[in-house]
């Protein structure tokens, strides 16, 4: 994803000297001075993005992206959104960070019995107060966005599931 932003905003990722490593690995090497960036696309709060803030700091930030960036980013990609971190969601961090984001989906075999991704689709919607005890970044999810960006059909289990609660598709 880290690619494909950097070059429809008009930077050549090819033309830098990139480390593919995982988020933790990421904050530590931009501790460390052997990075400049990172691309940690994870629901917020990030455990990576909350070291990277608590240990520089203020020498780290998230970036913003300005409406312009997200019309030339949802032309090319319409699955990403604005997404609004609210101040204080990380240490130090002292006013909201207008960045983007990108739907998780759960996805399923098209030979997967309906009646499995039926219950399966129904037990995460009736469950989500539970859910966000469990992780953060499903407090934001709902009935009423569950199919925003939706980058790919929808398996006839799930179909079932949204039209029976009143979702339209």
């Amino acid at each position: 994803s880290g690619r494909a932003l950097l070059s429809v905003l008009g930077i050549d990722p090819n033309k830098l000297k990139l480390e593919f490593l995982g988020y933790t690995p990421s904050t530590q090497a931009m501790l460390d001075n052997r990075i400049a960036g990172a691309n940690i696309p994870a629901g917020v709060p990030a455990a990576a993005i909350t070291q990277l803030f608590a240990m520089s700091h203020g020498d780290a930030t998230v970036l913003d992206f300005s409406d312009e960036q997200l019309v030339r980013i949802q032309k090319e990609f319409p699955i990403w959104y604005r997404y609004i971190i609210p101040a204080k969601t990380y240490p130090g961090q002292e006013k909201d960070i207008r960045t983007i984001a990108q739907p998780n989906f759960l996805a399923v075999r098209a030979d997967l019995p309906d009646e499995v991704v039926y219950e399966v689709t129904k037990t995460i919607y009736e469950n989500l107060n539970f859910l966000g005890t469990i992780h953060y970044a499903t407090k934001n999810m709902s009935l009423r966005s569950a199919l925003n960006g939706l980058p790919v059909a929808l398996h006839p289990g799930a179909v079932k599931y949204y039209r029976e609660v009143g979702i339209e598709i």
